[in-house]
C-alpha cells in the first residue's frame, strides 16, 4: 500500500490509501541529500542507486529506514557507475552505461556488455517481464538507432530494433507493440505501422502507458532543464476515433504543468507532474500533494 518515489533529495514514501506522505529517506553519505536514480524492493531488501552507487537496506519494521546508517553500500555487485535498477519476482537487474547485471540475492551475473557505440537507456517492466532499451551512437554520440531486448532465462533476446531513436514502448492487452521516439507507431511484422498515429500530438513522447484498454501519451518531457520548463497540459489517450486530449486543467490545477504519469486503480486516478506535485482524483474530488501539505519539496529555479 505504499509507493516509493526516487528523487534528488532521497526516497519519498507515499501511503496512497491514507493520502499521506509517510516518510522521507535521506540516504546520502553521512545523511546528506543525494540523487536517488532508482529504488525497488527485492528479497526482503530495498535497493537504491544513490549517486551512481548501489545501496541496500533490510525491509523490517524494527529497522529505521529514515536513518541513513541503515542503508549500506552493496558488496554483492562490482564497483560500477549504475544508472537504473528494477526488480522482478526472482531477480534484481541494474545497468551502467554499457553493462547489464542480474542479481539473484547471492550472486551477480553480467547478462550483456555493449560496445563503445552503444549505451543503455532504460528499463521497462510489463506483467513482471523485464525489458531494456539501448541506443546506438555515431562518432559524435548522436543516437542513430535503438534496440528493445527482453530478459529471458539469464540472457537477452531481441524484441525490436529501429534505425531511429526509441524513447519508450508498451504493449496492449492484445499484445500489440506500440513505440514512441520518431513519432508514435505500432510494430507489425517487425516494421512500423503509423496509420493514423501519424497525427500524434507530439513527435517525441518520453513515456507511453497502456491504462484500462487505452494508449496514454504523457505530455511531460524530462530530458533537459529546458524541456522540463515546457508548459504542456494534461495527457492524450488513443480511442477508437483517434487522439483525445484529456486531463485538462480545472481548479485547483490551473498552475500544474508537465504531466508525467497516470495510474488508475479501483476508481481512483493518480497523476504526477513536474510542476505541482501529485494529485489524486476520485468521484470529482481532487486531493493535491505538494510542498504545502506533504513532505514533497518544491523545485528551486
Amino acid at each position: 500500500d505504499k509507493i516509493y518515489l526516487a528523487s534528488t533529495m532521497g526516497i519519498i514514501v507515499l501511503d496512497y490509501k491514507n493520502n499521506d506522505i509517510k516518510e522521507t529517506y535521506v540516504i546520502g553519505d553521512n545523511g546528506t541529500n543525494a540523487n536517488v536514480y532508482s529504488v525497488d524492493r527485492f528479497n526482503n531488501k530495498f535497493y537504491a542507486i544513490v549517486n551512481s552507487k548501489l545501496k541496500e537496506a533490510i525491509d523490517n519494521q524494527a529497522i529505521n529506514l529514515q536513518n541513513y546508517a541503515s542503508w549500506t553500500a552493496s558488496t554483492a555487485l562490482p564497483n560500477d557507475s549504475f544508472q537504473k535498477l528494477i526488480a522482478s519476482d526472482k531477480k534484481l537487474y541494474c545497468f551502467s552505461d554499457m553493462k547489464l547485471y542480474q542479481y539473484d540475492g547471492s550472486n551477480f551475473l553480467i547478462l550483456n556488455i555493449l560496445d563503445s557505440t552503444k549505451v543503455y537507456y532504460s528499463f521497462k517492466k510489463i506483467n513482471n517481464d523485464i525489458y531494456t532499451i539501448y541506443h546506438i551512437l555515431d562518432t559524435n554520440k548522436n543516437v542513430i538507432g535503438s534496440r528493445i531486448d527482453k530478459i529471458n532465462n539469464n540472457s537477452v533476446s531481441l524484441v525490436y530494433q529501429s534505425n531511429d531513436r526509441i524513447l519508450d514502448f508498451t504493449y496492449s492487452v492484445d499484445n500489440e507493440l506500440f513505440v514512441s521516439g520518431n513519432g508514435v507507431y505500432k510494430v507489425e511484422n517487425n516494421s512500423k505501422k503509423y496509420a493514423d498515429f501519424k497525427i500524434a500530438p507530439y513527435k517525441e513522447s518520453y513515456k507511453l502507458q497502456y491504462v484500462n484498454n487505452r494508449l496514454i501519451m504523457n505530455t511531460g518531457i524530462l530530458k533537459t532543464t529546458v524541456d522540463a520548463l515546457r508548459v504542456y497540459s494534461g495527457f492524450y489517450e488513443y480511442l477508437d476515433y483517434g487522439w483525445n486530449h484529456a486531463g485538462l486543467w480545472d481548479s485547483p490545477l490551473f498552475k500544474y504543468q508537465t504531466h508525467m504519469s497516470l495510474v488508475e486503480r479501483n476508481g481512483e486516478r493518480y497523476r504526477a507532474f513536474v510542476f505541482g506535485g501529485m494529485v489524486k482524483e476520485l468521484n470529482g474530488t481532487t486531493t493535491v500533494f505538494d510542498s504545502r501539505n506533504s513532505l514533497l519539496e518544491g523545485l528551486e529555479q
